[in-house]
């Protein structure tokens, strides 16, 4: 038997429970959801060439599921 443990499925997440607007939080601009981090910050650092784990290092308290 090759491997050992038990696979393990992917975890789905439906990308639109994450990104939310509200007219009295960052004026209604796109952001992650439960923060105050806009997606026009994140699309910025990913811009300057940042990975995902350098992204979270500048917002650890996003981080990443487990």
């Amino acid at each position: 038997m090759k491997g050992k443990g038990k696979a393990t499925m992917p975890t789905v997440t439906d990308i639109g429970s994450l990104i939310v607007r509200s007219d009295d939080v960052r004026g209604s601009r796109p952001r992650i959801a439960g923060t105050g981090v806009t997606v026009r910050r994140i699309v910025g650092w990913y811009k300057q060439r940042l990975n995902p784990e350098e992204i979270t290092t500048e917002i650890p308290h996003l981080g990443f599921p487990q």
